[in-house]
């Protein structure tokens, strides 16, 4: 029997699919109304991982950086997402940085773990992560490796995944207190960064957080167009039209 002109046949099992809460929210703060660059993770194959992970992709526009980190907090868990991962605007991810990064979470258990991503416009690009002993902060062994980090002062949110189970304890814990928030000083100085005050949280609530040091991150400075940290052992990294480049 053939089918009237025009009509296209849909698919329950893709109708189904369809409904289904994703595993990992992806969010991307925007700091102006250009596409992100990382918005390719959303567009791509390669976030189609082994273990049949289903994302979604939220981002915010021109709003200030805890606002945004607070808002898609939210978001991600009105979504119904397992997870959060955070992956910032200037951000360039390694080929199979998702990959790893769900695995360690989703596989091995870890609540909050992130990538390894460097500051920019200094030389050497020093890594955006942080340890405390004896009452002295320094910086781990973030060399490259297929291995995980513990940290117990500081990570960043630049590439950053999140179970929301963190974010319902903190609800739990105190409802009116935002996950992150930025704190200048009357002086105009950082007194503290968004970053801080969610590890922060993360530690009072005895949540670990770890770093995977498999996960090079590019820093991308879109002033001066150069890419800060990465490594060589990462590989490949997305541009911004999503195509996989190597590495220099």
């Amino acid at each position: 029997m053939s089918r009237p002109h025009g009509i296209v046949p849909t698919s329950p099992l893709k109708d189904k699919v369809a409904k289904l809460k994703p595993n990992v929210f992806i969010a991307q703060p925007r700091r102006d109304a250009s596409r992100p660059l990382i918005q390719v993770v959303y567009e791509t194959d390669w976030v189609m991982t082994p273990f049949a992970c289903r994302t979604r992709y939220g981002s915010t526009n021109g709003l200030d950086i805890s606002t945004a980190r607070n808002q898609l907090m939210h978001y991600a868990l009105n979504s119904g997402a397992e997870y959060i991962w955070f992956v910032d605007d200037d951000t360039v991810v390694p080929y199979y940085g998702f990959q790893k990064l769900y695995y360690a979470a989703k596989m091995l258990g870890h609540p909050v773990v992130g990538g390894v991503v460097t500051q920019k416009l200094i030389d050497p690009p020093l890594p955006m992560t942080a340890c405390l002993k004896d009452d002295r902060v320094f910086i781990p062994d973030l060399s490259y490796a297929d291995e995980l980090a513990d940290v117990n002062w500081l990570t960043g949110f630049a590439c950053l995944m999140i179970h929301v189970v963190v974010l319902k304890r903190m609800l739990a814990e105190n409802p009116d207190e935002p996950f992150c928030w930025f704190q200048v000083g009357a002086d105009g100085a950082v007194e503290c960064g968004e970053d801080m005050w969610f590890c922060h949280r993360c530690f009072n609530l005895d949540i670990p957080i770890k770093v995977h040091r498999g996960v090079q991150c590019r820093h991308y400075d879109l002033a001066t167009m150069r890419y800060w940290g990465g490594h060589s052992g990462s590989k490949y990294y997305l541009n911004k039209d999503g195509k996989p480049v190597l590495s220099p």
